[in-house]
């Protein structure tokens, strides 16, 4: 048991690939985003539909968090040696956001 403990400790890494900082900042903002849609879906339904403006100011920090999430995963996919997982991921995580929002933005301006 001792000697397979020692085996592994001398394992070697053949690859210099690590995660990507850049995805996994990426992934945070895009869930940041999503949690600020729900925190704004459930004031304005409290509301009954006249939110304050601090649910507008919300929506509007969630849209740069979910851009910005975008745009950082999109460079965490260019870094070399670098693991992509994190970063395509936050591209799909960041798309849904902007999506979703981009129905509030259109709902909001139809009523």
């Amino acid at each position: 048991m001792a000697e397979r403990r020692r085996r592994r400790t001398k394992a070697y890494k053949f690859t210099e690939y690590t995660h990507s900082f850049h995805g996994i900042a990426a992934l945070i903002g895009g869930c940041i985003s999503i949690v600020m849609l729900i925190v704004a879906f459930n004031l304005s339904l409290a509301a009954r539909g006249e939110a304050p403006i601090y649910v507008g100011v919300i929506g509007a920090f969630a849209i740069i968090v979910s851009a910005l999430s975008l745009i950082v995963a999109v460079i965490g996919l260019k870094t070399e040696n670098t693991y992509t997982f994190f970063s395509k991921v936050a591209i799909v995580v960041g798309i849904i956001s902007l999506v979703l929002w981009a129905f509030v933005v259109t709902i909001g301006l139809r009523a």
